[in-house]
């Protein structure tokens, strides 16, 4: 995980849009890392969550999908 890239984007960025999916469980390290932009990007938005409890993806979104607060 390159940790150093994401601290800097944290500072240079006014809004932050989570939108992984589920498939962040697949990636070495996936959970410390979406843990990690959770905690130092505040607030972040989200288009609803999974049933994982993970921002939904994308792929899966209707055009009626609006924003939330992703605690």
């Amino acid at each position: 995980a390159n940790i150093p890239a994401i601290n800097m984007a944290a500072k240079l960025v006014v809004l932050t849009v989570a939108a992984w999916g589920d498939g962040i469980e697949l990636v070495k390290n996936g959970r410390t890392i979406a843990n990690h932009i959770k905690d130092i990007i505040q607030p972040s938005l989200c288009f609803g969550l999974t049933q994982k409890g993970n921002p939904k993806h994308p792929l899966y979104l209707s055009g009626e999908s609006t924003l939330m607060e992703y605690k």
